[in-house]
């Protein structure tokens, strides 16, 4: 069951988010996940409900060996998700996992700004330079 407190949520695998600024979400996906589509729309379910007006910025934590679904992926990049969300940040922690992402990313050319780290407070300056 998953359980919601204030601007923090907890997903059934593990996920955790919360509002950290007044426009920035943050999540950590934990290692050794496969992340499908359904965990994906439930994390941007929530997301819309923390921002209900306006968009915002996304910094996602990936720790190592996760595995999106194509669907998952494909979700992310998405022309639905540059309604809400202005810039997102990922911060992986595997130098092999960061140059695949970059990789996706220029490849599926996401509408949304999007940037890949390995230190997060080089994400949050990003993110917050960010208008």
């Amino acid at each position: 069951m998953k359980s919601m407190v204030t601007n923090k949520f907890e997903l059934l695998c593990g996920i955790k988010a919360e509002k950290i600024e007044p426009d920035i979400l943050r999540y950590e996906i934990p290692k050794d996940l496969h992340i499908s589509l359904a965990v994906i729309k439930e994390l941007w379910e929530f997301g819309n409900s923390l921002f209900p007006d306006k968009k915002r910025k996304v910094l996602g934590i990936f720790n190592s060996n996760f595995t999106p679904s194509r669907e998952a992926a494909d979700f992310m990049v998405g022309l639905k998700r540059s309604e809400k969300i202005a810039a997102e940040a990922f911060c992986i922690d595997s130098g092999v996992l960061r140059l695949m992402t970059n990789f996706y990313l220029k490849v599926k050319k996401p509408i949304i700004p999007s940037k890949v780290f390995e230190d997060e407070k080089k994400a949050m300056a990003w993110l917050n330079s960010i208008e």
